[in-house]
């Protein structure tokens, strides 16, 4: 079952909240440094023009403030959700590899540092890669966008784990391992960048 205690759903739930907490932050370092760059990350997180920045920024604080037990974090990406993850959710889900890719490329090219060298992706990510070579800003915002995913659907699989079939207990142990891992160094990552 996708819900056996190995997988350590509440550590990636509190992971998963930490790293897009951070990026909250950076968003919000960008507000007063450099609005050009937020307003492209925030059009291109919701799909389309963003007319108040500053609202929808707001609105992903409100979600994150919202949030009584990180332990117990499972974003979801409603139509009507209004969190950051909820907007990246539904861009992944919406998105072929290759325009991931193209996402990816204009969110590492909002902000002035690039961090540290390229995150290792997960093993997910790293088999969901667009054909064309990424530099290595761009690849770590690529495993970004998909480890929320993986994270968001590893949540859904543990919370209705009787509509899945079974997997052996020592995979959902790697890949939780693997995922927690990742999203530790991404918020390192995003921590870093201005």
């Amino acid at each position: 079952m996708l819900d056996c205690a190995d997988a350590r759903i509440e550590q990636v739930s509190k992971l998963t909240f930490e790293l897009e907490a951070s990026i909250v932050g950076r968003l919000s370092y960008l507000l007063g440094h450099n609005r050009t760059a937020l307003q492209k990350f925030m059009d291109t997180a919701h799909g389309g023009p963003v007319p108040d920045c500053v609202r929808a920024l707001d609105d992903y604080q409100r979600n994150l403030d919202a949030v009584l037990d990180q332990w117990k974090y499972r974003p979801n990406a409603a139509p009507d959700a209004t969190s950051l993850i909820s907007r990246l959710l539904k861009l992944t889900l919406n998105s072929s590899p290759k325009q991931l890719g193209a996402f990816a490329k204009i969110f590492s090219s909002c902000f002035d540092t690039p961090g540290p060298p390229k995150l290792k992706p997960t093993f997910f990510a790293a088999m969901l890669r667009p054909a064309a070579k990424m530099d290595d800003t761009t690849a770590s915002w690529h495993a970004i966008m998909l480890a929320f995913y993986q994270a968001y659907q590893l949540m859904n699989g543990a919370a209705h784990a009787g509509e899945y079939p079974r997997y052996s207990v020592a995979l959902q142990f790697a890949n939780s391992v693997n995922l927690r891992t990742f999203l530790l160094e991404a918020r390192e990552h995003v921590d870093s960048l201005t």
